[in-house]
């Protein structure tokens, strides 16, 4: 058994594992790299509190909406710094989510079809030689862990930058979170 097989059984395996450990943690991990990530949706803004600045590329926003909220509600960060406005959140440190030659250039997490939390990454791997890994991003609200997601990824070449599916098994909540990256293991 090699490759996506293996890939799916370790992650599966993993998160069975992690979603066992979980429960309220006192504190934040080591490598907590950013600020609360802004829940976003799209739709009609209310015409309730108006907002000041444009949102720029890249930068967590929020928006309301007089629609219902859709069944799936994203939540996203960038590890790039960003600019705070009157109405956004505090901009994150200007630290990256990096750890052993991997950083996250951005991630997104929302609700999958079972109501549980989902996500999708984008991980440079700065290594001179191409290498694999198996990576966790742990979700904050104050210091209650809420969801705990894995992804991992095979052969990813010097330098380059791939996408990476992340299962959770936790329900779903909508943020704004605090974001623990690590990475269990790399070869």
């Amino acid at each position: 058994m090699g490759g996506p097989a293996r890939q799916l059984l370790t992650a599966v395996l993993l998160s069975v594992l992690v979603a066992g450990c979980g429960g309220t943690v006192s504190g934040q991990g080591s490598y907590l790299r950013a600020g609360p990530a802004v829940p976003s949706s799209t739709g009609t803004p209310s015409t309730g509190a108006p907002t000041s600045g444009a949102p720029t590329t890249g930068e967590p926003t929020e928006s309301t909406s007089a629609e219902p909220s859709p069944t799936t509600e994203n939540t996203s960060t960038s590890a790039a710094p960003t600019t705070a406005s009157a109405t956004s959140a505090p901009p994150p440190p200007s630290e990256e989510f990096d750890s052993q030659g991997w950083v996250v250039e951005s991630v997104e997490f929302s609700s999958d079809i079972l109501g549980n939390f989902q996500g999708i990454a984008r991980i440079n791997n700065t290594a001179d030689i191409p290498r694999s890994a198996l990576f966790t991003f742990s979700l904050f609200k104050g210091e209650d862990l809420v969801a705990a997601l894995i992804g991992s990824v095979t052969e990813v070449p010097p330098g380059d930058t791939v996408t990476v599916q992340l299962i959770g098994l936790d329900p779903f909540v909508e943020g704004p979170y605090s974001i623990d990256f690590q990475v269990d293991f790399t070869f």
